[in-house]
């Protein structure tokens, strides 16, 4: 809901979105944000302005801000670590890097640059959105000029990954992520093309970092459930059939656009065979400290 971002994305924050908001047993907002947070809230706030919950003008300033916080915080050739502390933005320890967060920044970033370039090209909503956005200090040119900035530093943001550090060429795989501390990768690896990964692979590849041969190495093993077929997951998660999908196209009738159609359907009978919510992912794991907080 967009009251989230006007609650809790502010100066306190550092204008980045927590990781979440807790109600019961009392109010707590975990201080603390991802890659896959920061690039998720940069397409919310794109997306609240084509709803028109917000004005152009309005996400320019939201977007500047949190690519003024971006800025300041370390990385580690051209990643955003695992986790930041929203306090001061430095790096959670242990300071990580993880390879689907980074692909999934990396690729919301690339998605964003090019929502920012459409927008004075929009049909229903560009030079009346623009003049609409524009105060007696700024004319439509101006905003134009602040979109094309801030395309342009949300894409310079994601061609400085270097994904070539967190690929095994031996197994032509991405390992998990990187222990900086340690100066290791981790010893497990993505090998499955219907995993939350594939954005990572598929930025990568794009990039010219890693082989197209890579793509060839990820698992396409197939499995049936109640008369659909969908390439096997790690967990059958939605996490990890449809977090992809959000900036990838899906082209009709082939095996990934069948697989997360069968996901979807699977976990709708399974939740109305259980009267529970369908839909289970990674977020329903419930684990919480002795003061009942959410981790």
């Amino acid at each position: 809901h967009w009251r989230f971002f006007d609650e809790f994305v502010g100066e306190r924050t550092h204008w980045l979105a927590p990781d979440n908001f807790q109600e019961d047993p009392s109010p707590v907002v975990a201080m603390r944000t991802s890659p896959t947070n920061i690039g998720l809230q940069l397409l919310s706030t794109v997306s609240a302005c084509d709803l028109g919950f917000i004005t152009v003008e309005a996400m320019t300033r939201r977007l500047e801000l949190a690519f003024r916080s971006l800025e300041r915080m370390r990385r580690f050739r051209g990643h955003f670590f695992n986790w930041y502390d929203l306090h001061d933005l430095r790096v959670l320890e242990p300071a990580y890097i993880s390879t689907v967060d980074s692909g999934n920044l990396a690729g919301h970033l690339i998605a964003l640059r090019q929502a920012l370039l459409a927008i004075p090209d929009d049909a229903t909503s560009g030079a009346a959105t623009l003049r609409q956005s524009a105060t007696e200090s700024t004319d439509a040119s101006d905003v134009v000029a602040q979109l094309e900035a801030l395309a342009n530093r949300a894409y310079d943001l994601a061609m400085e990954m270097d994904f070539r550090f967190l690929f095994d060429p031996a197994r032509k795989l991405f390992s998990i992520g990187y222990q900086q501390s340690a100066h290791t990768l981790d010893p497990s690896y993505y090998d499955l093309l219907a995993s939350e990964a594939r954005l990572a692979s598929f930025v990568a590849v794009a990039k010219d970092d890693v082989p197209v041969e890579h793509w060839f190495h990820l698992g396409r093993t197939l499995t049936h459930a109640a008369g659909h077929t969908a390439l096997v997951s790690w967990s059958g998660s939605m996490f990890e059939y449809l977090m992809p999908s959000l900036v990838m196209q899906s082209f009709p009738f082939t095996l990934l656009d069948e697989t997360s159609q069968s996901a979807v359907r699977r976990q709708v009978a399974y939740g109305a065979e259980r009267g529970v919510p369908w839909g289970v992912s990674e977020s329903a794991y419930n684990l919480r400290d002795r003061h009942l907080t959410y981790q």
